[in-house]
């Protein structure tokens, strides 16, 4: 993987495959932060698992099994749109260098990513939930 990243890209002298990733996950981490996620790692080892994470799954397209969990909803609900123009940009990015970094196209992999290293605190949404259910379930004929 280490030959792979410093593979200097097509028709740039000094630019890597490296300078790529570190800038696409410095726009993510960006976006990240203005959310209510509350990160589980530091930003280094952070980007350590984004990279490998990326050249396993997006590059190699090794097969994932995505966990769709509470957290993994939650992230899917309410960031859905942004992570995917987030992912669009870096299929821009991707064909305009011509790296080739993504040959697996769809953002599910990326949004599987963030929930295992984020997550979201969903305490005041789920006593929300509970209070609307509440309050649809008391029968009329008894008010």
């Amino acid at each position: 993987m280490v030959s792979w990243l410093k593979e200097r890209v097509k028709y740039e002298e000094i630019t890597t495959r490296n300078d790529i990733l570190d800038d696409m996950f410095g726009n993510l981490l960006s976006f990240l932060r203005s959310t209510e996620l509350i990160q589980t790692c530091d930003n280094n080892s952070l980007r350590v698992c984004f990279i490998a994470y990326i050249h396993k799954y997006y590059y190699r397209n090794d097969s994932l099994k995505v966990n769709y969990d509470e957290n993994y909803e939650w992230i899917d609900q309410l960031y859905s749109q942004e992570l995917s123009e987030i992912f669009a940009g870096f299929l821009e990015t991707d064909d305009y260098y011509l790296t080739e970094i993504f040959k697996y196209r769809t953002f599910d992999k990326l949004l599987d990513f963030i929930s295992q290293h984020f997550i979201y605190d969903n305490q005041g949404e789920a006593e929300d939930l509970a209070e609307n259910n509440f309050y649809q379930t008391i029968d009329e004929r008894y008010i």
